[in-house]
């Protein structure tokens, strides 16, 4: 769905090669990005082949050194260039293990991730998919309401 509207709307999609190790993980505030490794993975594949699917190019981009004034735990200069209220909003995005806590933070990204992009749309001349976010957000909603089978 997600990649469907990408590949309809971009020629080319450039995509950051996530590939977290076990060294990633040394800060409780970056287990996250441990657990959303395998969906990032699979997205990323998804969405090279429906971009490929389309007649459309993707590309891999190495993420190596690309964060060094974000180190650490939750980037400790990314704070500067961040209002107070959105500083706040992007730390409630952190969690450990636990699958609620993980939920209430892939929530609370996607809201910043929606309030980030209108505002950089707005300046960039683009209107927001409003009805797509509000049917992706629906699903995923679905999706956390079905029971896991042990």
């Amino acid at each position: 769905m997600i990649s469907n509207e990408i590949a309809k709307r971009y020629d080319h999609v450039s995509i950051g090669d996530y590939t977290p190790s076990l060294d990633t993980a040394k800060y409780k505030k970056m287990y996250r990005s441990m657990l959303n490794q395998e969906v990032i993975g699979q997205f990323r594949k998804i969405l090279e082949w429906v971009m490929e699917r389309s007649g459309k190019t993707s590309s891999i981009v190495d993420e190596k050194n690309t964060t060094k004034t974000c180190s650490i735990a939750l980037g400790k200069n990314f704070k500067k260039y961040l209002d107070s209220e959105t500083w706040e909003e992007l730390e409630e995005t952190y969690v450990g293990a636990n699958i609620e806590e993980n939920w209430t933070a892939f929530f609370n990204i996607t809201t910043l991730f929606r309030k980030m992009a209108k505002q950089v749309g707005e300046k960039l001349g683009y209107e927001y998919p409003d009805q797509v976010d509000k049917e992706v957000m629906q699903f995923c909603r679905g999706i956390k309401k079905t029971k896991k089978v042990e």
